[in-house]
């Protein structure tokens, strides 16, 4: 198995919760050069992305807020009805880690 494909999996985590620092531009132009290379169906490449700072952060933070207070949340998966055993003790683990 290639070295690349083997590091990428070992040094993948879900991330739970963010700093509050903002990230530098020159991170954030790296990012989006690479994420250009991203697949997509047939090259339709259907996705547009949004960059906010300061103020304008805030107001978008404020108003998803509120969305998801006032609107029901549709995922594309369907939600397990429950969880039990050990699946259960995994997910309260990762709550608690928040």
């Amino acid at each position: 198995m290639p070295i690349g494909f083997k590091t990428l999996l070992s040094e993948r985590w879900s991330c739970r919760a963010y700093l509050p620092d903002q990230v530098p531009d020159d991170v954030i132009a790296e990012m989006f050069a690479i994420t250009q290379r991203t697949a997509s169906w047939c090259n339709t490449q259907p996705w547009q992305a949004y960059l906010t700072k300061g103020e304008a952060t805030r107001r978008f933070a404020e108003s998803l807020t509120e969305h998801a207070r006032t609107h029901e949340q549709v995922s594309d998966l369907g939600m397990p009805a429950g969880y039990q055993r050990v699946y259960k003790e995994r997910r309260r683990g990762a709550g608690y880690a928040l």
